[in-house]
């Protein structure tokens, strides 16, 4: 999707017509996927320190993983909120609640 915006905008730029919509959008679309993909990065990392021990491992998830996992989440919000949908591979909330 950003590739898309970024050619609209390439475009629009060339015809010396300011493109300031698909620049903000291609800029938040990018930091939430950075961000994204930096939280997972840290993801796969933590999964691979969970303690042996079961107790220490439910404190282990409680403190790291899902911590982690909620930060993703509000990543993965911003970007199903700003993927126009023919984009978005995945059913919105408002799919699964109305359709």
């Amino acid at each position: 999707y950003t590739k898309s915006l970024c050619d609209g905008a390439l475009a629009k730029k060339q015809m010396g017509i300011e493109a300031k919509a698909e620049m903000s959008l291609t800029k938040r679309l990018s930091s939430a996927t950075d961000s994204a993909y930096d939280i997972v990065q840290q993801l796969k990392a933590a999964l691979n320190g969970i303690p042996t021990n079961t107790e220490e491992a439910v404190c282990y998830y409680h403190g790291t993983i899902v911590s982690l996992m909620e930060q993703l989440r509000v990543q993965a919000d911003i970007l199903e909120e700003l993927t126009d949908k023919k984009y978005w591979p995945y059913p919105t909330y408002s799919d699964l609640l109305f359709y």
